[in-house]
């Protein structure tokens, strides 16, 4: 199990355990230019924030996206790798403080475990993404000139529009 807070959007925010979908539907042309008919497809994507809260000089939100075969794959495999090191629940902060499940690593082991972890990720998953905001830019845009009745974005917000985005961006290459 990886533990994060995951975002869930599907036209609108939801703040629950379970996963981030979207759909990416090809549009259809009548005329000379009509491609065959594409089906959608389904992404998942998992999400963990940090430094959302007040006073925080900077926040971050990264996570990563798969279709649901690609999700089988990496736990199947990540499961056998956590079950190797005796894993049961990954923070990253847990890792770097050698707390909890990592209490008594040594250096060498934390490395030998983050590097197949970073191996697993980047054989079966889609894609990682990573999104970054200053306070003192958040607190810019905060203060700009909006007309009346216009909703600012959280910091959370903006963090999720920008990791939705580089998916998006993925996907369509």
């Amino acid at each position: 199990v990886i533990a994060s807070g995951v975002i869930c959007m599907e036209a609108r925010y939801e703040c629950a355990s379970s996963s981030l979908r979207f759909r990416r539907r090809t549009l259809h042309r009548s005329g000379p230019s009509v491609e065959p008919e594409r089906s959608f497809m389904i992404l998942t994507a998992y999400f963990d924030e940090s430094g959302t809260h007040a006073g925080a000089e900077l926040s971050a939100m990264a996570g990563f996206v798969g279709d649901a075969r690609q999700w089988r794959k990496f736990e199947k495999r990540v499961g056998k790798l956590f079950k190797r090191f005796r894993v049961d629940v990954f923070h990253t902060i847990d890792v770097r403080r050698t707390d909890k499940d990592f209490e008594d690593w040594k250096v060498d082991r934390k490395i030998e475990f983050l590097d197949e972890f970073q191996h697993i990720i980047n054989d079966t998953l889609e894609s990682g993404v990573a999104s970054f905001i200053r306070d003192d830019d958040y607190k810019y845009y905060s203060g700009l000139n909006w007309p009346k009745k216009t909703r600012r974005d959280s910091k959370y917000g903006i963090l999720f529009r920008a990791c939705l985005s580089q998916i998006i961006d993925t996907v369509g290459h």
